[in-house]
């Protein structure tokens, strides 16, 4: 029987695992890496493509020949890379990847005594993360299955998958229970609510806060340098540029902030130069007591989000959430679980970005357990449909009421493309021919709303 490979996908890089035997899980790894980065190199005296988390700091130098940004480029439209005087797909970029995940997925079975051939498939679950466009998520998949893996689970939110996780013994006890979680693995932060119907885990409600998930401290550091540097060169000019040299500026950050947190000292002096002018060096002298204070309000519009832009958006007071998950080392701090705790200390679990993993392992479990439910095709109604458990190719035909004078009945027909994302086929309403729809609603239960995002031509209708 072959072994499933469990797949998750960051905006930054990929992490993959599986179990060779049940109860063993290993995490594949590369030159030394157990993550597989989007930073490429495209090495044109070798004619070849290189990836790794090295090329990070290339990217924001602004050096020729690297690529980053990867999932965002990939959505523009017929985007190319030359090669060897050849114009490539972007999406070739992953050639390399899928190649050493393979060896690495067959080096592992070969160690447990597990032969398994070259040339045959690899049955793959795969996991995206909010932050990456459902346009670059279904061009990763159709390409994984152009590299001979073989598509068993795909798009399963990584919010049902947390949710699992870290609210399995709450759901055990209470079926109606309900989970916010507050996701900053990513440069967004992203908030879901997860609840369960039907035995079936689903994300009843999201929204993506951008710009919001990266480390507050490190943000307000990096973005004090960059100002503070800005007004004695006065280099920098469009919003592009400031936001380039603040995330270039994040590692730098990261160590100035470990200084703060573990040592005593009310001021730090840093001398640091712009990509496009780095041999000029300037000064900066960092407040401590600026960073706290800063980092405090950051927050404070944080947990606002969450309360405002989220519960009281969606009305959700009424029924608040048992539990409340903060993901990420954002949001892992005792500040932060310190501004969190007014929603009810005894309500929130902290996740450190280092247990990522177990995104890898719920994918593993929650994959062979939809693999043991048969999908059902009929052409008689049904009160309850799941996408993820749903085969690319299916039609659903839906069937809605308005009470709007003049409105009344209507009929939407979608054809399923998978990875929770239909086209229209027949509509009789304001939806039109064409439309690709995506859905968040992961489980679809009879008289009960189904939310879509709309793409028409191109542009997101909302």
């Amino acid at each position: 029987m072959e072994k499933l490979l469990a797949l998750h996908f960051e905006e930054e890089f990929m992490i993959a695992g599986l179990e060779p035997f049940p109860g063993k899980f290993v995490k594949l790894a590369s030159s030394g890496s157990e993550k597989f980065w989007f930073y490429f190199f495209i090495d044109r005296i070798n004619n070849r493509i290189d990836y790794g988390e090295a090329y990070k700091t290339d990217f924001y130098n602004q050096k020729t020949d690297i690529i980053g940004d990867f999932f965002a480029e990939l959505t523009v439209s017929g985007k190319t890379f030359d090669l060897s005087d050849y114009e490539t797909d972007y999406i070739e970029l992953l050639f390399q990847i899928t190649e050493d995940v393979r060896n690495a997925y067959r080096g592992v079975l070969g160690k447990s005594g597990i032969r398994f051939p070259v040339e045959k498939a690899i049955p793959v679950a795969i996991s995206f993360s909010d932050n990456i466009p459902k346009v670059a998520q279904n061009a990763v998949l159709s390409y994984f299955s152009k590299r001979n893996y073989t598509l068993i689970s795909q798009g399963v939110s990584s919010a049902v998958l947390w949710a699992g996780i870290k609210g399995k013994a709450l759901f055990a006890e209470n079926e109606n229970a309900s989970v916010a979680l507050i996701d900053t693995f990513g440069k967004h932060m992203n908030i879901s609510m997860v609840q369960m119907h039907g035995g079936i885990l689903t994300r009843s409600h999201y929204k993506q806060f951008i710009d919001y998930g990266t480390d507050p401290g490190v943000l307000i550091i990096a973005g004090k340098i960059v100002s503070e540097m800005n007004k004695q060169l006065g280099l920098l000019v469009s919003e592009d540029d400031f936001k380039r040299e603040i995330q270039r500026h994040f590692s730098v950050a990261e160590e100035l902030l470990w200084k703060i947190n573990t040592e005593s000292r009310p001021y730090i002096v840093i001398r640091s130069a712009f990509a496009t002018a780095n041999s000029i060096q300037v000064s900066v002298t960092i407040s401590v007591d600026e960073v706290v204070r800063l980092t405090a309000v950051h927050l404070r519009q944080m947990s606002r989000f969450y309360e405002d832009s989220f519960i009281a958006a969606f009305d959700l007071n009424g029924s608040l959430p048992n539990r409340i998950i903060l993901l990420g080392d954002s949001l892992t701090s005792a500040s932060a679980k310190k501004e969190f705790a007014r929603f009810g200390s005894d309500k929130l679990v902290a996740v450190k970005s280092s247990e990522l993993n177990l995104t890898l392992v719920s994918l593993l479990q929650k994959s062979v357990s939809a693999k043991s439910v048969p999908h059902k095709t009929s052409t008689k109604g049904i009160d309850t449909f799941v996408p993820a458990t749903a085969k690319p190719g299916v039609t659903v035909q839906l069937f809605n009421y308005d009470p709007t004078p003049g409105k009344g009945h209507s009929t939407q027909k979608v054809h399923y493309l998978g990875n929770n994302s239909f086209e229209v086929i027949e509509s009789t309403r304001s939806l039109k021919v064409g439309d690709m729809l995506t859905s968040f609603s992961e489980i679809w239960l009879l008289g009960k709303v189904i939310d879509f995002t709309v793409n028409r031509n191109g542009k997101e209708l909302g």
